[in-house]
This record gives structure tokens, C-alpha cells and sequence, in this order.
């Protein structure tokens, strides 16, 4: 009586074991890559929701007067007015590329118009104001942060102003549009560059409350 296994069915033995190895990885892969979009689609929702709060924050006591846009850059400026004048700042919203500072352990932003290869995102930086009302964009940043998360990139930002017909001239709308997605990502074509991942666009409504 022969024992052991031949060479055959020691094959077919390898074979399915390979087979059942082989399954339980794309599994894996599938479960991690489901996760890593989960968290790429979450990061991608955050920064529209930040960006939106900001904006929103912003306008809340502006007037007419009070919002300025650079168009060549699409950057955007908006005075706060508090009741105690020493709280008045100045906002600036917009597409900044960024640098990380290593003796300080932080990045810095700048608005001034970058290489088309570097990378941006969107920024938020708080400016002091003075009595007569006018932002001291010369002076040292009160604050300065992403609107985004590191893992996305703002592909673009467009701001206008839009007169309503309601109001008299005192109150308008802040249109503005974002387009965002995962930062480093390398596209095959060309043409799909820069894609982006998700598209907001919204209005705000300026001036109502004066």
C-alpha cells in the first residue's frame, strides 16, 4: 500500500492553496481602498464645509463696502466690524501656495501668484485694522490656516459679486466656487490633469441685515 502524496496532487494542493491566498489579499485591497476613499471623500466634504462656514462667518456683519476682490487672483478680503473697535480685523480668503518653516515647526502661506507646478492650497489669514478702518496687511498675521486638509488640494477659486435688485444698491450677493481634490495625485491623461474630485458653488448674501 502506497503512502504519501504524488506529484499531482501535490500540485493541485499548492495550487488552491495560492488560489485561496491570492482571494483573501484582493479582499484586503478592496477593504483598504474602500477605507482610503471613505477618508479621501471625508477630507474632500470637510475643507467644502470649512470653506463655506468661513466665508459665511465672514459676510455675517460685512456691508457692501466692506468686501473687496481681487479678480487677477481671485482673492478675496473682507472687513469685521465688533463693537470693540480693537477687534477689528481684516480676512482674507484664497488659493495660497504653502512652505513648511522647520525652525518653527509650521507652514507658511502666500497669496502672491505661484509656478503653475507648485502645489496650493486654501487659505484663511486674519490681518489687524486700524481706527481709520484700513487693513494693515504689512503688519504681522494675527492668524493664518488651511480651509482644507493637507491630503487635498485646491485646484481653483473663483469669487465675484453679484447686485441684487432687492436692496437698493446696499446688498448683493458673494458668489464663489471651489474645486478640490486629493493632493499629489497623478493623472494618465493630460487632459484629466486637473480634474477635480468635488465641485461647490454657492452664494452668500451680503448686506441684508445692515
Amino acid at each position: 500500500m502506497k503512502s504519501g502524496f504524488t506529484l499531482i496532487e501535490l500540485l493541485v494542493a499548492v495550487t488552491l492553496f495560492l488560489l485561496a491566498i491570492s482571494i483573501a489579499l484582493s479582499a484586503t485591497i478592496g477593504s483598504n481602498n474602500l477605507l482610503i476613499r471613505a477618508e479621501h471623500r471625508s477630507a474632500l466634504l470637510e475643507g467644502a464645509r470649512s470653506t463655506s462656514d468661513t466665508l459665511r462667518r465672514a459676510v455675517a456683519t460685512a456691508k457692501l463696502g466692506d468686501i473687496e476682490i481681487d479678480s487677477a487672483n481671485n482673492l478675496l478680503t473682507i472687513k469685521r466690524f465688533a463693537s470693540d473697535q480693537s477687534q477689528n480685523i481684516c480676512v482674507q480668503v484664497g488659493r495660497a501656495h504653502y512652505s513648511y518653516n522647520n525652525q518653527t515647526g509650521q507652514e507658511t502661506y502666500d497669496f502672491s501668484p505661484a509656478q503653475s507646478t507648485t502645489k496650493e492650497t486654501l487659505v484663511s489669514k486674519n490681518f489687524s485694522m486700524n481706527n481709520q478702518g484700513v487693513c494693515q496687511f504689512g503688519s504681522p498675521v494675527l492668524y493664518q490656516g488651511r480651509l482644507v486638509a493637507a491630503s487635498v488640494e485646491a485646484t481653483d477659486f473663483q469669487v465675484m459679486m453679484a447686485d441684487t435688485d432687492s436692496c437698493s444698491g446696499k446688498c448683493g450677493l458673494l458668489r464663489y466656487s471651489l474645486d478640490l481634490r486629493e493632493a499629489g495625485i497623478k493623472q494618465a491623461a493630460a487632459t484629466e490633469a486637473n480634474k477635480p474630485d468635488l465641485t461647490i458653488a454657492s452664494s452668500l448674501a451680503v448686506g441684508v441685515s445692515q
